[in-house]
Protein backbone atom coordinates (compact mmCIF):
# COMPACT_ATOMS: atom_id res chain seq x y z
CA UNK A 1 0.00 0.00 0.00
CA UNK A 2 1.22 3.48 -0.81
CA UNK A 3 0.51 6.55 1.30
CA UNK A 4 0.34 10.12 0.05
CA UNK A 5 -0.41 13.46 1.65
CA UNK A 6 -1.38 16.51 -0.42
CA UNK A 7 -1.94 20.11 0.67
CA UNK A 8 -3.64 22.72 -1.50
CA UNK A 9 -3.42 26.19 -0.05
CA UNK A 10 -3.72 29.78 -1.29
CA UNK A 11 -0.87 31.70 -2.86
CA UNK A 12 -0.47 33.76 0.33
CA UNK A 13 0.46 30.63 2.34
CA UNK A 14 4.11 29.81 2.98
CA UNK A 15 5.48 27.49 0.29
CA UNK A 16 6.01 24.37 2.40
CA UNK A 17 3.97 21.44 3.59
CA UNK A 18 3.13 22.49 7.16
CA UNK A 19 0.75 22.36 10.10
CA UNK A 20 -1.87 19.64 10.34
CA UNK A 21 -0.94 18.14 6.97
CA UNK A 22 2.66 17.65 8.04
CA UNK A 23 1.59 16.22 11.40
CA UNK A 24 -0.71 13.69 9.70
CA UNK A 25 1.98 12.69 7.22
CA UNK A 26 4.42 12.03 10.09
CA UNK A 27 1.83 9.99 11.99
CA UNK A 28 1.00 7.93 8.90
CA UNK A 29 4.65 7.33 8.08
CA UNK A 30 5.30 5.93 11.55
CA UNK A 31 8.37 3.70 11.72
CA UNK A 32 8.62 3.59 7.90
CA UNK A 33 9.76 7.23 7.78
CA UNK A 34 10.13 8.72 4.35
CA UNK A 35 7.74 6.43 2.50
CA UNK A 36 4.74 8.77 2.48
CA UNK A 37 4.70 10.83 -0.70
CA UNK A 38 4.08 14.49 0.14
CA UNK A 39 2.98 17.19 -2.27
CA UNK A 40 2.07 20.82 -1.78
CA UNK A 41 0.26 23.07 -4.26
CA UNK A 42 -0.32 26.84 -3.97
CA UNK A 43 -3.22 28.19 -6.00
CA UNK A 44 -5.52 31.25 -5.88
CA UNK A 45 -7.32 32.05 -2.64
CA UNK A 46 -7.98 28.49 -1.42
CA UNK A 47 -8.02 28.67 2.42
CA UNK A 48 -6.73 25.11 2.73
CA UNK A 49 -7.40 21.54 1.67
CA UNK A 50 -5.45 18.57 3.06
CA UNK A 51 -5.87 15.06 1.74
CA UNK A 52 -4.45 11.74 2.90
CA UNK A 53 -4.53 8.95 0.30
CA UNK A 54 -4.21 5.24 1.01
CA UNK A 55 -3.57 3.64 -2.38
CA UNK A 56 -3.79 -0.11 -2.79
CA UNK A 57 -3.58 -2.28 -5.91
CA UNK A 58 -7.38 -2.54 -6.29
CA UNK A 59 -8.82 0.41 -4.40
CA UNK A 60 -8.09 3.82 -2.98
CA UNK A 61 -9.27 5.56 0.19
CA UNK A 62 -9.11 9.36 0.47
CA UNK A 63 -9.65 11.40 3.61
CA UNK A 64 -10.05 15.12 2.91
CA UNK A 65 -10.15 18.11 5.24
CA UNK A 66 -11.34 21.25 3.44
CA UNK A 67 -11.29 24.68 5.06
CA UNK A 68 -14.00 27.04 3.82
CA UNK A 69 -13.21 29.99 6.09
CA UNK A 70 -9.85 31.11 7.47
CA UNK A 71 -11.49 31.86 10.85
CA UNK A 72 -11.04 28.19 11.69
CA UNK A 73 -7.28 28.82 11.96
CA UNK A 74 -7.86 31.64 14.45
CA UNK A 75 -10.15 29.39 16.50
CA UNK A 76 -7.43 26.73 16.56
CA UNK A 77 -4.85 29.28 17.71
CA UNK A 78 -7.16 30.38 20.54
CA UNK A 79 -7.69 26.76 21.63
CA UNK A 80 -3.92 26.26 21.67
CA UNK A 81 -3.46 29.44 23.71
CA UNK A 82 -6.02 28.21 26.27
CA UNK A 83 -4.21 24.86 26.44
CA UNK A 84 -0.91 26.63 27.19
CA UNK A 85 -2.23 28.55 30.21
CA UNK A 86 -0.36 27.39 33.32
CA UNK A 87 2.11 25.22 31.41
CA UNK A 88 5.86 25.84 31.21
CA UNK A 89 8.33 24.45 28.69
CA UNK A 90 8.48 23.65 25.01
CA UNK A 91 5.50 21.86 23.46
CA UNK A 92 4.56 20.31 20.14
CA UNK A 93 1.28 19.65 18.41
CA UNK A 94 1.50 16.08 19.73
CA UNK A 95 1.40 17.41 23.31
CA UNK A 96 -1.72 19.48 22.69
CA UNK A 97 -3.50 16.68 20.82
CA UNK A 98 -2.74 14.18 23.59
CA UNK A 99 -4.33 16.47 26.20
CA UNK A 100 -6.90 18.65 24.38
CA UNK A 101 -8.54 21.57 26.16
CA UNK A 102 -12.18 21.35 27.09
CA UNK A 103 -14.06 22.50 24.01
CA UNK A 104 -17.38 24.25 24.50
CA UNK A 105 -19.14 22.90 21.42
CA UNK A 106 -21.66 25.20 19.83
CA UNK A 107 -23.31 25.04 16.44
CA UNK A 108 -21.93 27.56 13.97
Amino acid sequence: MMLAACARDGLQTRPTFHGLGLHLARVLDGPAQGRTQISSVRVGAVPGTHEIIFDGPHEQLRITHEVRDRRVFAEGALLAARWLVGRHGVFTLDDALADPPHINSSAS
